[in-house]
């Protein structure tokens, strides 16, 4: 009925807790996606009131575990207009690369999911061939834990005990013997993600800001860093994980405006011209008004002034 991907999406979607805000606002679309990168924990969207004088109420992500107070991680707060500035960036750089050289960017994502995964998956076959030894070694013990109760070598309670441990840990490996094989059939897949995520590219061809479907398909989820203050101006880096292909970063390109930022652009340039126009027009009147107003006594002292003035400079130069 649905694809996997929408279902998936559904799924994470239904999994995160939004909480409506004090005030009654609707949770933001972007709680559920924020992470604080130094201790992994999902960040909070402060909406509480800046008690400064003159200041409006706070629209801001912070570190929950900071937030908590329990001093485990530093504030890692970063604004949400800043935030949602880096998303519609990063989607339009993307996608119109996407658009304009898929089969670079294709050969890109490849390289990238490779360099990636190899030490990943080089280390998850070793630890999967390590759990596979392991179950069968406990297979083994089994088979010899009943042999010994069966000759009465060991008594019934820590034949009990001792079957449970087993079992427990056999179980236990099994799952994760599990994951680790899903990781490894992964690896294979990457091609089919970057599929994926240029069929969504397509699907948004001219966009002047996100909606919460573009948040939901495009978006896995956001790293903030700590800010940086030591060169006198704060510089925070944001990683963007997007669905499919991860943090992947496109060259800077020079976008075609939309139709939306031609208009803006025209009319900011119209309204320049109409200022400009205002102040050579108050300076005009202004300077109307000074002649009319000056008397005749003035302005023969000023003609007495400015030929002084002239005379001065002659002297001087020769």
């Amino acid at each position: 009925i649905v694809s996997p991907e929408t279902w998936n999406n559904a799924q994470r979607l239904r999994r995160t807790v939004r909480r409506p805000a004090k005030n009654g606002d609707a949770p933001y679309r972007l709680t559920g996606l924020m992470y604080c990168e130094t201790c992994g924990a999902k960040m909070t969207h402060d909406r509480s009131q800046d008690y400064r004088e003159g200041r409006p109420l706070k629209n801001e992500y912070v570190c929950s575990n900071y937030r908590q107070r329990t001093r485990a991680c530093s504030i890692h707060f970063i604004r949400v207009p800043v935030v949602e500035k880096l998303i519609l960036d990063t989607i339009r750089q993307v996608s119109y690369y996407v658009r304009n050289h898929e089969a670079e960017f294709i050969e890109k994502v490849s390289e990238v999911f490779n360099l990636r995964q190899e030490s990943a998956i080089t280390e998850s076959k070793k630890l999967l061939s390590k759990h596979k030894r392991r179950c069968d070694e406990i297979e083994n013990l089994i088979k010899t834990l009943y042999e010994s109760f069966a000759t009465g070598r060991i008594p019934e309670k820590h034949f009990e005990n001792l079957l449970t441990n087993y079992d427990n840990e056999q179980t236990s490996l099994v799952q994760k013997i599990g994951e680790l094989q899903a990781e490894i059939d992964e690896h294979g897949t990457n091609i089919a993600k970057t599929d994926k995520f240029i069929e969504l590219v397509k699907r948004y061809t001219d966009f002047d800001e996100i909606s919460n479907q573009m948040v939901n398909e495009f978006i896995d989820r956001i790293i903030v860093h700590e800010a940086d203050k030591s060169t006198g101006k704060r510089i925070q880096r944001v990683d963007i994980h997007l669905n499919f292909i991860g943090n992947f970063i496109a060259p800077l390109m020079n976008i075609p405006p939309t139709a939306k930022e031609i208009e803006q652009q025209k009319e900011a340039e119209r309204l320049a011209v109409e200022k400009a126009e205002l102040r050579k027009t108050k300076s005009r009147e202004k300077s109307r008004q000074w002649r009319e107003n000056i008397t005749d006594e003035q302005r023969l002292l000023n003609n007495a002034k400015r030929r002084a003035e002239y005379a001065d400079k002659k002297k001087q130069s020769a």
